[in-house]
């Protein structure tokens, strides 16, 4: 029987609390879902943001009863939270999608949790010293219904496209690809003078429908990881390939556990080498669509949310 779970996450641009609730209702559990905002966002005091994100998770936990608290990340936890949540029987758990280190106080207070789950697996060996709880390497996803082909044909309109945020190895990587026609989608690329000469697109939120659209709309789309993906891809990784779209991604050594390199992914090693492989691919249309195709077969075969969600379930026992 599935369990009756309470989901925890933060409203974010990459929606992946409603890609989680999604894959645990098609899975035949009972959702309640407790949507918290995170601190920088909230407009209030550590401390008080803290105190309040606690006080509705367990309210929530107390109207609806459930079985298993599953925290996407979920970093305003308390010990307090903790130990009430276990007086009512709750098995608990937490899926990481960034670095956790940074979040001392959460590790403090959750050291008790009864499973941690890590999205790249470099991160296991601290999370074992600093947790009491299970600790499971469990990696990113996709929604299926969110990111699918584009059904219509559709005119390429760049050559590459990228779509985030301006790190900065982000704008020194991209300031290199002058020679090609560039497009960036996402908030605060018009601060980059070095960036000048390519087409930007600054709107904040995207619905999966307008990302699907724009990948589309460019012959590759290029796939660049923010520090802490240090092993392992990142959801981007896997929308694009559901997708359908030509990606060039950034080496990452787990890679080679989802799909096949050179074969259903095309990555690359540093500037020199996205260059050269930019230019083949953009000459070989016939190949791109192939390698797309192959990983579009791959990601919803193995790689959707629903895939994780049921790993998930399985290992925490519910």
């Amino acid at each position: 029987m599935p369990p009756n779970v309470l989901l925890a996450g933060a409203r974010w641009y990459g929606r992946t609390t409603d890609f989680v609730r999604r894959a645990l209702r098609d899975a035949g559990c009972k959702v309640h879902t407790f949507y918290y905002r995170v601190q920088h966002d909230s407009g209030l005091a550590p401390a008080r943001w803290r105190s309040e994100s606690n006080d509705r998770l367990l309210g929530a936990a107390r109207r609806w009863r459930p079985e298993l608290v599953l925290l996407l990340k979920g970093e305003f936890l308390s010990a307090g939270s903790v130990a009430a949540l276990r007086g009512m029987g709750i098995t608990m758990a937490s899926w990481w999608f960034d670095d956790p280190r940074p979040w001392t106080d959460y590790w403090s207070a959750g050291r008790t949790l009864d499973h941690v789950f890590i999205f790249d697996r470099a991160y296991v060996p601290w999370l074992r010293r600093v947790s009491k709880g299970r600790v499971s390497y469990l990696p990113l996803g996709f929604d299926p219904d969110s990111y699918r082909p584009v059904t219509n044909s559709v005119r390429p309109r760049w050559d590459v496209t990228f779509v985030g945020t301006p790190y900065p190895n982000r704008v020194r990587l991209l300031s290199g690809l002058s020679s090609f026609r560039l497009r960036l989608v996402g908030p605060g690329w018009r601060r980059h003078p070095e960036l000048v000469w390519a087409s930007i697109d600054e709107r904040p939120t995207l619905r999966p429908s307008q990302v699907r659209r724009l990948y589309a709309q460019s012959a590759m789309v290029l796939n660049i990881h923010h520090p802490q993906s240090i092993t392992a891809p990142n959801q981007r990784v896997f929308e694009l390939a559901g997708s359908a779209a030509f990606q060039l991604t950034d080496h990452k050594s787990a890679l080679r556990e989802f799909f096949a390199l050179g074969e259903e992914i095309v990555t690359y090693r540093g500037p020199r080498d996205l260059e050269r492989k930019l230019a083949y691919y953009l000459k070989h249309p016939k190949e791109r669509r192939a390698i797309a195709a192959k990983a579009c077969r791959r990601a919803h075969a193995e790689h959707t949310y629903a895939h994780r969600v049921q790993e998930l379930l399985s290992r925490t026992g519910c």
